[in-house]
């Protein structure tokens, strides 16, 4: 039976781009776009539901060029060029599942990874490598120049079997930067604040430098690794250099000449990537690694001034938030932290303060007598 032509038909048929000028699909070729448009919309829909069911399907099918119509309807071997383009329709269903999917499990990224070997199977392109290589010598290369073309439109959920779309269309480029996609949303994971892939690409192609920045600072403070663990923090530092320049080597020193980089870091310039990282490692006790990276290198990541300001400013957080305003020692101290006392309008009355909430402090008079010299020194006072 004649299967009637709906609307959602003739809206999937002109999500196909258009042919090259001169060329016009054959009466056959739209047919066949049409029916297995269909198809496609029904597995990415299935991914929405259940991301495994979806990869599945997929990894273990390949679409067009794997059915037998068994002489249904007196149905020919399709035509060379119009099989090709309907087995890179149904590639790109596997990008765009990619995009569409919301999970941020360790399982659902190992799935993603067997779509995209998929993916370049079916458009006969090179495989990425395997997940926990991509940060290795063999990571696959992204233009900065890809990056500039892409567009939040393309990430909408009725663009993403779009013929003319970058980040789904099954290309070199598009696996490839999928495939970074997935490893930096793999890093976020273990670094402790999870992303789907979806956010991780907006994350890299879209966000502006101070929104980079602020992910970055996030995700420094959500790293969850003991303090005092000078191993796992220089492999975080690694981790969050890659994430900031897809092409960083470990062994490489790479240099600052201010030019973005292609990361979900990227716009983030390397010495402020750099000072967050050292300000991670003191609030975390790493002070030796610290040391050794940023002070002991012929090639130091942070000039002397903005290192000596910065390790000076991550000082005097921990002396604001310190319980004892005493910088040399512990112990019970006034129940005041020093923020609030170069914090205070008048900072003389909190001496009063001290008095009323330690009834014998006037036996300390020495003491009382040297505090009101420094708040006078620090000219807090008068």
């Amino acid at each position: 039976r004649k299967r009637r032509k709906t609307y959602h038909d003739r809206r999937r048929s002109s999500l196909v781009s258009p042919r090259p000028a001169g060329q016009v699909a054959s009466s056959k070729e739209e047919e066949c776009q049409t029916a297995w448009s269909d198809v496609n919309d029904w597995l990415l829909d299935l991914g929405l539901r259940d991301f495994a069911a979806a990869a599945e399907t997929l990894e273990q099918w390949d679409g067009p060029s794997d059915v037998d119509y068994d002489g249904y309807n007196d149905h020919e071997d399709l035509d060379v060029d119009i099989s090709q383009t309907l087995t890179l329709c149904y590639a790109q269903v596997g990008l765009s599942m990619l995009y569409a999917n919301s999970e941020t499990t360790p399982s659902t990224f190992e799935r993603s990874s067997g779509v995209l070997r998929k993916v370049s199977h079916l458009s006969g392109l090179d495989a990425p490598p395997a997940l926990e290589e991509i940060h290795t010598s063999s990571a696959p290369f992204v233009s900065k120049d890809y990056l500039d073309q892409l567009s939040e439109v393309y990430l909408l959920h009725n663009a993403l079997l779009r013929r003319n779309n970058p980040m789904t269309s099954s290309t070199q480029a598009s696996v490839s930067f999928a495939s970074l996609v997935l490893r930096s949303c793999v890093v976020l994971q273990k670094l402790g604040n999870p992303k789907s892939c979806r956010a991780t690409a907006g994350l890299a192609a879209f966000d502006k430098p101070e929104e980079q920045m602020n992910e970055l600072h996030k995700t420094l403070q959500k790293v969850p690794v003991k303090s005092r663990d000078d191993n796992a923090w220089a492999a975080v530092r690694q981790q969050i250099l890659w994430l900031r320049n897809w092409q960083f080597q470990a062994s490489g020193i790479e240099s600052d000449d201010g030019k973005e980089s292609t990361g979900i870091f990227g716009k983030v310039k390397r010495m402020n990537a750099e000072i967050e990282m050292l300000r991670a490692l003191l609030r975390a006790s790493c002070y030796d690694l610290a040391v050794h990276v940023y002070c002991m290198q012929d090639q130091r990541p942070i000039a002397d001034g903005t290192l000596e300001k910065t390790i000076l400013s991550v000082a005097m957080s921990f002396y604001d938030g310190a319980s004892n305003g005493n910088r040399t020692r512990g112990g019970h101290g006034v129940p005041f932290q020093p923020v609030n006392i170069r914090a205070s309008r008048d900072p003389l009355s909190l001496i009063g303060k001290i008095l009323e909430q330690n009834p014998r402090s006037y036996t300390k008079l020495d003491d009382l007598i040297e505090i009101g010299r420094n708040l006078v020194r620090a000219k807090l006072g008068s």
